[in-house]
């Protein structure tokens, strides 16, 4: 059975993710450090990692203000 298109939300949310992975990289945080700073529990920013859709505004804005995106960066996400 053939593949199916990705859905530009399917292609938003890799791009999220890939952009939050990068600046954690980046600034050299791991998963774990990045979750306590933006008070969130472990399991819970790895499962929204996977899925971006899943993070609320508010988290997001902890998310951006911790990783220090850019008014670019932000704005290629919203």
């Amino acid at each position: 059975m053939p593949k199916l298109a990705m859905t530009d939300r399917q292609k938003k949310n890799l791009e999220l993710q890939a952009l939050i992975t990068g600046k954690m990289i980046r600034s050299g945080k791991d998963r774990r450090k990045v979750a306590t700073q933006i008070l969130m529990p472990y399991s819970t920013f790895c499962a929204k990692l996977k899925d971006p859709d899943r993070f609320g505004r508010d988290e997001l804005l902890r998310l951006f203000e911790n990783l220090k995106f850019t008014d670019e960066e932000k704005a290629s996400v919203w």
